[in-house]
């Protein structure tokens, strides 16, 4: 799951705002207990202001929310497969989406939808969390097969597929290994940065990087069988003291939604700290389907996909149902263009998508300059859709906390909560129209911008199809006007 690793990796820096920035009125819009007409807070909650008033390239949320009014919206669901959720947080839980066809834990299927007590969402992942990356995985099966095959052609096909693994896999565990040796060896015990960084690298040589492990035997299934579907259980929270990514998202979502009645949010539990299985991804995405949902949101992602054709048909299965799908575009500065990041909308190597219910997101910082463009962040003429706040975000962590987080990750949910507020007020719309208006009514940057991972500086227009940055306020108004 490179887009959970790394978006724990890039640790907040919080830049102070430009001078000059006029307040707003909004007193009646507090953000996770803050109010955003204060200085401080408002460098806390940068991702919601707007530039015009604030000089601070945010979503101009409080603004869309003004604008609103007392409109009354249509129920609607926005499924969010990740790590466990803390669905017992207080900026949660209010917006909890429950399973009404379900008797909470009687210990049977009411619905007979296959998923026994599912009455807040469905844990794909069992009592797993850390998991191997795939291309440890890969490698692993390519090297039993190949001690089974006598057929010359078919052997001869696997052993360039498993060279290719291998190289794959040595270069990132010597650098893994690399990294380690240094950390160690530079220990800072004061430095909380550098201590979860230490924690991510440790975790890559223990847990991605290991091929002496089957964490999978926590679950129970066989992960390359699609059709081996009677798994998990219905503990959508963590279970671990670090699986915090998935209520950092909830809780963007949460904090768009929460002057709305009747949004909800469907927990999904899928994602391990590791690469996640297809398998996993192609059932939750059809569980949210079936289950009613309208959106899903999906911040994670991986560069190897070896049953990636399952997950391309549950994407269809969700275009077909007119569900929105929203991606985190990865963390790696790689141009979208020529490398993969899956999920992602195209299956052939000209880039041309089949399907019209994806929107793949970039991050994007505070600054609005040279450095508008989060460093870590991937980016595509054709493959990244659009740009959203993603580094150094305010959200909430488990256990009632709140605290910061950066990544693709991040910037993704607030493209799912403007689309829920989207389709909350006018719900005739379709999914592929709400992606055509939030792509057209985002804000414009027509200056340079450094290209992530080079220091090159390039038009922003060409990092994406769009050439914009999510606009709340502007989405809103072009839904209202059609």
């Amino acid at each position: 799951m490179r887009a959970l690793k790394l978006s724990t990796i890039i640790f907040p820096t919080v830049v102070m705002m430009l001078s000059g920035c006029r307040s707003l009125d909004l007193t009646t819009h507090k953000m996770f207990g803050l109010d955003p007409a204060t200085p401080t807070n408002k460098t806390i909650l940068w991702p919601y202001l707007d530039f015009n008033n604030d000089s601070i390239p945010g979503i101009s949320y409080f603004k869309a929310i003004k604008a609103i009014g007392k409109k009354k919206g249509s129920p609607l669901i926005v499924a969010i497969i990740d790590s466990g959720i803390d669905i017992d947080h207080p900026e949660i839980h209010p917006y909890l989406w429950s399973n009404g066809n379900e008797i909470k834990d009687n210990g049977l299927d009411d619905d007979d939808n296959g998923y026994i007590d599912d009455y807040y969402g469905w844990n794909f992942l069992g009592n797993m969390y850390y998991a191997q990356s795939e291309v440890t995985r890969l490698r692993k099966q390519l090297a039993i097969q190949l001690e089974s095959f006598s057929d010359t052609k078919l052997r001869d096909s696997v052993t360039k597929a498993f060279s290719q693994s291998d190289s794959l896999y040595k270069i990132a565990a010597s650098e893994a290994g690399k990294q380690y040796a240094y950390l160690t060896e530079n220990y800072k015990s004061t430095d909380k940065a550098f201590i979860e960084y230490f924690s991510f690298v440790e975790r890559q040589n223990k847990y991605h990087l290991n091929d002496a492990i089957d964490p999978r035997k926590l679950v129970g299934d066989d992960p390359d069988n699609i059709k081996d579907t009677r798994y998990g259980n219905n503990n959508v929270t963590p279970l671990y003291p670090d699986e915090k990514h998935g209520t950092h998202v909830a809780g963007i979502v949460a904090s768009l939604i929460k002057h709305t009645n009747g949004i909800r949010i469907m927990p999904i539990r899928t994602i391990p700290d590791g690469d996640e299985y297809d398998k996993d991804v192609a059932l939750a995405i059809r569980y949210a389907v079936d289950n009613g949902a309208n959106i899903i949101n999906m911040s994670f992602g991986k560069r190897l996909s070896p049953h990636k054709q399952w997950v391309i048909d549950a994407m269809k299965y969700a275009e077909s149902m007119d569900v929105l799908l929203i991606h985190g575009a990865g963390n790696d500065h790689l141009n979208l263009e020529t490398n993969h990041f899956y999920p992602d909308d195209v299956v052939t190597e000209n880039g041309v998508e089949f399907i019209a219910n994806f929107i793949n997101v970039g991050a994007m910082t505070q600054n609005f300059d040279e450095g508008l463009v989060a460093p870590f962040s991937n980016y595509g003429k054709d493959n990244v859709d659009l740009f959203s706040p993603g580094f150094s975000i305010y959200s909430t962590l488990p256990q009632s906390a709140y605290g910061y987080n950066s990544g693709t990750s991040m910037a993704a949910p607030f493209v799912s909560g403007v689309a829920a507020l989207i389709r909350h007020f006018y719900p005739s719309l379709r999914a592929s129209v709400v992606k055509e208006i939030i792509l057209q009514t985002g804000v414009e940057y027509d200056g340079l911008v450094i290209v992530p991972g080079t220091n090159k500086a390039i038009p922003f227009r060409k990092l994406s199809s769009s050439g914009k940055i999510l606009n709340a306020y502007n989405a809103l108004k072009r839904a209202g006007d059609l």
